[in-house]
């Protein structure tokens, strides 16, 4: 079969430790058979764990970091922003993908890029860029310690421009906290599987992607017609202004009438004050504004402000549902402002928010139970709702000191040092659960 339109067909791999950098012609049969995304990083990472038989350190040079777009990443469709990055699992050691939205696949696509593979270890902290038909790796030693955040500001500034898309990493990645994540446009996210802490091995802080090309499209006509069928749809739905509206923070109420909102580390599923950290609350006395990922309708990126208390001044997008409930009911908080206050945290560090999460509520039941001693929290107490305390060992989990180095490499090391932990973590093969 050939393939007429929708990819460039252009494979961008790149070898850290050699500084070297290849474009390879993807075949037919290769794109027929695999599509797109995490299509191509699976089979591309597959080929590799073959190649080193089956034998690969997820914090190795060895390991490949696939950064995957799809065929529809950019074209005129509704929530056609997604964007895959696949390796082997530092927290599991075995496959896993991560998914991103925002427009940093878009950019990458648009570079001339339907595939983009990394192996090797720089020499030292650096930034790949992706400038069109060109690539460079930037030794940036002077963005070590520095946060998402942070850094994406310098890097724009190193390069002049602030027409570009930035993945980056922050000191969880670079600290290779076992779930680290990589993130773009300020709070989007490759949030699960560690793929921060894989870049952060690689010395790799930040994938840098500016493209101009227009997208191959057989049909673009057709194209128009489905789109606007689809975006119609959509607007159309009766759920369609709430989502705009919320986003992901309206299922905090149907998840607690269903009695399936995690609360306490799970050990209760229904959290008495969920009203103070709903959908409802957020709009009324937090919300400012709203962002979406490329061409998507929903705008469901809720912008929020902290406007009085501690807490005063905290700005940040989201949260999303998943991460209310695990830095919320799950941690025993019922302060929307500390979520919030948390929900940065994390971003600013590079910390999947859902572990994270998962991981400190273990951590207070663990304690309240008697498996953890106060030497082990380094003579610092804990328990649910208690701001501060979680708040620093968000802290102490990213910069991986004290209990926090344990913590940071994930469920498996906990349970292998406190082996009663296993009855309360919540875990499969090593990935936290999710809420």
């Amino acid at each position: 079969m050939s393939i007429k339109s929708g990819y460039f067909k252009q494979h961008l791999h790149i070898d850290l430790t050699k500084g070297t950098a290849e474009r390879r012609t993807t075949a037919d049969a290769f794109i027929e058979k695999y599509i797109g995304g995490r299509g191509f990083g699976a089979k591309l990472v597959w080929d590799n764990l073959k190649k080193h038989d089956f034998k690969i350190d997820p914090l190795g040079p060895e390991n490949l970091l696939v950064v995957a777009p799809g065929p529809l990443t950019g074209v005129y469709l509704p929530s056609s922003g997604k964007n895959s990055f696949v390796a082997i699992s530092p927290a599991t050691g075995l496959y896993g993908d991560s998914s991103m939205g925002g427009g940093f696949g878009v950019e990458l696509r648009q570079t001339g890029t339907d595939i983009l593979s990394v192996t090797g270890k720089a020499p030292e902290l650096s930034v790949l860029f992706i400038d069109n038909g060109e690539t460079t790796i930037l030794p940036m030693p002077e963005l070590k310690g520095k946060s998402c955040l942070e850094a994406e500001g310098m890097i724009k500034e190193r390069l002049g421009t602030h027409a570009v898309h930035v993945a980056t990493i922050g000191i969880g990645g670079e600290n290779m906290v076992r779930f680290a994540c990589v993130n773009t446009d300020w709070s989007r996210n490759a949030g699960r599987a560690g793929m921060g802490a894989i870049m952060g091995a690689k010395n790799l802080k930040a994938i840098v992607v500016r493209g101009h090309m227009d997208l191959p499209v057989y049909d673009v006509a057709g194209l128009m017609a489905e789109a606007e069928q689809a975006f119609k749809y959509m607007e159309e739905h009766k759920y369609f202004k709430l989502w705009q509206q919320e986003g992901l923070m309206n299922v905090i109420d149907y998840a607690n009438e269903k009695g399936i909102l995690p609360t306490y580390n799970f050990k209760d599923s229904v959290f008495a004050r969920h009203d103070q950290i709903n959908g409802t609350t957020m709009v009324n006395r937090y919300k400012i504004g709203d962002s979406a990922c490329f061409s998507c309708p929903m705008c469901c990126g809720n912008i929020c402000l902290v406007k009085s208390g501690k807490y005063t001044g905290t700005v940040v997008e989201g949260p999303e549902y998943e991460t209310c409930a695990m830095l919320g009911p799950n941690l025993g908080i019922d302060n929307f402002a500390a979520i919030l206050s948390a929900t940065r945290l994390c971003d600013e560090l590079g910390i999947d928010t859902i572990s994270t999460g998962s991981i400190v509520g273990a951590t207070i039941e663990g304690y309240e139970k008697g498996i953890l001693s106060l030497s082990d929290l380094d003579g610092r107490e804990i328990a649910w709702g208690d701001e501060d305390a979680i708040l620093g060992l968000i802290q102490k989990i990213a910069h991986r000191q004290g209990i926090g180095d344990i913590l940071a490499d994930g469920s498996h090391r906990i349970i292998e040092n406190w082996p009663e932990m296993d009855k309360i973590i919540l875990q499969v093969k090593g990935l936290e659960q999710s809420a």
